[in-house]
């Protein structure tokens, strides 16, 4: 989506908080739930997933990935997650499911590193980054899911990226 500057302004000017936050963060995603489908080449894999409007008025947000291959385990080389949050991201953690909604989590998570002490930009929004190579294993089958937790009660969105090197489990 490209809006114009003048016609930026315009807008911004007229909408709430939560409208500017909406129409910023839909020029950077398209749609509430975005699923990249996983790219496997031979060992190779990633996906992308996005969420804009999945998360309003909580303090908590997931963003779920599609399943592993039945067949394979996931060695993840590389983990990159943008929020966006009406207020300021305090914990995030990779979490892994044996069932699509979360209510299957096993007791494994990574903590992902958040900045120390970021700041608003001039809109209000809070944007922060993940960029990490964790090498963590996933097992064959799993559902991987990203959860944020924020200081503050508002709207937020997830983009992340999961790349990693398929491996055949030892028998």
């Amino acid at each position: 989506m490209y809006c114009s500057q003048p016609v930026y302004r315009r807008i911004s000017r007229l909408a709430s908080p939560l409208g500017k936050f909406v129409l910023g963060v839909g020029a950077l995603f398209i749609g509430p739930q975005t699923h990249a489908a996983p790219t496997i080449y031979g060992t190779y894999y990633d996906e992308t997933a996005s969420s804009v409007t999945a998360c309003q008025n909580t303090y908590v947000c997931r963003q779920f990935l599609s399943q592993l291959p039945s067949d394979k385990l996931l060695m993840v080389t590389k983990l990159i997650c943008v929020f966006v949050t009406q207020a300021r991201v305090t914990e995030a953690q990779l979490y892994v499911s044996t069932t699509n909604d979360g209510s299957g989590t096993l007791p494994r998570h990574l903590n992902l590193p958040l900045p120390a002490a970021p700041a608003p930009s001039t809109s209000g929004l809070y944007y922060t980054t993940v960029d990490m190579e964790p090498q963590w294993l996933l097992g064959q089958g799993r559902y991987p899911y990203v959860v944020i937790v924020t200081s503050g009660s508002g709207s937020m969105a997830i983009d992340c990226t999961i790349r990693g090197e398929l491996v055949t489990p030892i028998q």
